[in-house]
Formats: C-alpha cells, structure tokens, sequence
C-alpha cells in the first residue's frame, strides 16, 4: 500500500513539473520551427516571418469603429492589444466565435494601402481574420496553411484598392494580444 501510494506521489510530481512546460509552450505563441520548411518557404512569407520574430510596436485595437490613424503595410511586426468579446460588436460573426467556448477577444484596427495591388495579413495566434470595407467582407484570395516556421500561425491575402480605409476585424483570440504584420505582397 506504501509503495503505490509512493508511486502515485511520484507520478502527480512529475505532473506538476510537466504542467507549467505546456501553458508556457502555448502561452507564447512560438510553433516549432521545422528548418526544412522555412528553407522553402517563398521569399515574401521569409520576409513575414523575420518581421514577426522582430520588435513590435504596441496597438490598442478599437472595441468599434470610429476614428483612428490607419496604419501602413510595412514590415513591421505590431502588437495589438484586444479586450473581450462580450464587449465588442462584431461587424462579421466569424464561425469560429460561435462554436468556441471560453473567453474570446476581439477588436478593430484601421488601415489602408498606398496603391491598388495584393496583401498579406499575417497573425502569430489563432485568431479569425477579416478585412472589411465599410460593411462588406473582402474575400481572402491566398490562405496558408498553418506554418512551421517562426511565429507566424497563418497568413492570409486580400486584394486591396487605394483611397478605401479598411478595417481589420480581429476576433475569436484565445489570447488578449496578436502579433500582426501587413504587407504588400509585391515588396515582401
């Protein structure tokens, strides 16, 4: 009886050591990197990933729509904060949102591009992406798989015209913070 009862104790002690391994493994975002896959990735997804895995400049996304500097497809990796689902009006109820269970975060950011052409909206976590004109979704025209490469979870295309300002529409985030890169697709 003593030496189950030890076993048992041995066996909920390796648990715990194992337990705080795993949140950390999801908690921040990291896949693992397969070489042979970032080796041929096309040189515009190379080029997201090196961004994604550089500094971030941080960005409160909006609970609506409303006023907000529109950001600039660049090379540059930003980290936007999102609050609570329960708190934002979704302009599209994404099918994700409505299967998941559990605390969702959501938000806006505002952004347009400077000539008429393909981009690349590229997130580090599992979040469903919409591009939005006015109240109109803009159909994806490229989707890749989830990538084993850097921090990049998925990385999707649209394609886009000057002079619309356009609204990214973040939602169904297990996490309160996405790492965003937009690019142009030619210059990536």
């Amino acid at each position: 009886m003593m030496s189950a009862l030890k076993r048992v104790i041995g066996i909920l002690g390796l648990l715990l050591l194992a337990v705080p391994l795993l949140v950390s493994g999801q908690e921040d975002h990291k896949h693992q990197s397969d070489p042979d896959e970032c080796a041929q990735l096309p040189a515009p997804l190379k080029l997201v990933v090196a961004a994604m895995n550089g500094p971030g400049i941080k960005l409160d996304a909006m609970m609506k729509r409303g006023e907000m500097n529109a950001l600039s497809p660049a090379l540059q990796r930003f980290d936007v904060v999102l609050h609570p689902s329960d708190h934002i009006l979704l302009t599209v109820t994404p099918k994700a949102e409505k299967k998941s269970e559990g605390q969702n975060f959501a938000g806006y950011v505002a952004f347009s591009v400077p000539h008429d052409g393909e981009y690349r909206v590229s997130v580090d976590s599992t979040a469903w992406i919409d591009v939005l004109d006015g109240d109109v979704v803009v159909e994806r025209t490229k989707l890749n798989r989830r990538m084993q490469c850097g921090h990049v979870h998925k990385s999707l295309g649209f394609t886009l015209k000057t002079g619309v300002n356009y609204w990214l529409q973040l939602s169904s985030s297990k996490a309160p913070e996405v790492h965003l890169v937009l690019t142009p697709e030619e210059s990536s």
